[in-house]
């Protein structure tokens, strides 16, 4: 491993920019491009596929995987490209390299008591296109990664997101935050990596981070996203629903009282919508959001 450099900026409490560990991001960029023109998913990555409306996207493979199409091409005697094999190789442990350093320098400095079975994602490579609008001028509305409507559910949580960004050649597309009675935008520049909170009520607690895109109103923003994870076992509130109305039938219950519940609604950067649990479960003051009407938690609320 290369000696690197953990030089970062606070933009924000807890929403650090670390902006030294990738000083080739012009040749990852590149190397990005190429992956979607002519890899297929045949070498480090999966075959780029639709991102909803945004744009495209692919996502790391397993060794194995990446294992048996090796094997593949020798048996079958199959075009296989080594030169991109080796630039995907090096773009795969570049990243991997440099995010997994931003995100224990960043546990380490922040104190974060890690919850049990926390683990670093694989790596899910994103390409925005310009001109999406998705409302009110942005690309893509505020929320959270983690899944708050889910809260109680079993499974993986997330904790902290880690955005890469490799190239800053486009217009717009600036990230926003929104935390509390703040709106934080940061333009970012190719090689940074932003580290900051995911939403979970485990850190940093009392207030979700919420976060959105700007609009893109020239050329593509290619971005890396990895998370650190960890496994919840659920709490009594899932399995009382399991018991009372089978795992099939409940988690299609689940599924649909979750959705609505991790976005939220900013206006003049002053009047904020979201659902009535965020407020319960980290604890804000119901006065400062105003409720959507259109979720709910509990049948009662309807």
């Amino acid at each position: 491993m290369q000696n690197l450099d953990l030089s970062y900026k606070e933009i924000y409490p807890k929403i650090f920019v670390y902006n030294k560990l990738l000083p080739d991001a012009k040749h990852l960029h590149e190397t990005m491009k190429l992956s979607e023109e002519k890899s297929l998913g045949k070498y480090f990555y999966s075959e780029w596929t639709d991102w909803f409306i945004f744009g495209k996207y692919c996502h790391s493979k397993s060794q194995q995987s990446i294992i048996e199409g090796l094997k593949k091409s020798d048996q079958y005697g199959s075009e296989y490209d080594f030169d991109l094999f080796a630039k995907e190789y090096n773009l795969h442990h570049r990243l991997n390299e440099a995010v997994t350093s931003a995100i224990s320098n960043y546990v380490a400095i922040n104190d974060i008591a890690l919850p049990e079975n926390s683990y670093i994602s694989d790596q899910n490579i994103g390409r925005y296109n310009p001109g999406v609008d998705t409302g009110e001028g942005k690309t893509m509305q505020y929320h959270t990664d983690y899944g708050i409507g889910e809260w109680y559910w079993p499974g993986e949580k997330f904790l902290l997101t880690a955005t890469t960004y490799v190239n800053d050649d486009y217009e717009g597309g600036e990230i926003m935050f929104s935390i509390g009675d703040d709106i934080i935008r940061y333009k970012p520049e190719a090689g940074d990596i932003l580290v900051f909170p995911s939403g979970s009520p485990l850190y940093p607690g009392k207030e979700p981070y919420f976060h959105g895109v700007d609009g893109i109103r020239k050329s593509s923003k290619f971005l890396v996203r990895m998370y650190l994870k960890y496994v919840a076992k659920g709490e009594k509130r899932w399995y009382d629903g399991e018991e009372k109305y089978g795992k099939d039938e409940w988690y299609k219950i689940a599924k649909e009282r979750a959705e609505g519940h991790n976005t939220i609604a900013v206006f003049d950067g002053q009047l904020k919508l979201c659902s009535a649990l965020v407020t319960q479960l980290y604890g804000i003051d119901p006065s400062t959001y105003e409720a959507k009407t259109n979720v709910y938690y509990d049948e009662d609320e309807k």
